[in-house]
């Protein structure tokens, strides 16, 4: 186990026991309105959504309507403007 103690407060058999309860805990926080839950899956699936859920849940705003696509760059650029080795 990576912290002892998570087999006393958990019961937590082994580190995937331990991740599982971990998880249901935080999922079962999220029901009561107090935690809100983002998983790394749903923001790449819809990005927009998830911001929309977080803007909800939180006392903020948005400042862009639409999520802006942005090209993924690798390496400093050329004089042309492609990225190097393309």
């Amino acid at each position: 186990m990576s912290h002892p103690r998570l087999t006393d407060v958990w019961g937590a058999r082994d580190p995937i026991d331990a991740w599982n309860k971990a998880n249901a805990s935080w999922v079962g926080a999220e029901a009561t309105g107090d935690v809100l839950v983002v998983r790394y899956e749903d923001v790449i699936a819809d990005i927009g959504r998830e911001l929309d859920r977080f803007t909800r849940a939180s006392p903020t705003r948005r400042r862009q309507p639409n999520p802006r696509r942005y090209r993924v760059a690798r390496g400093p650029r050329m004089e042309d403007g492609r990225a190097r080795g393309s």
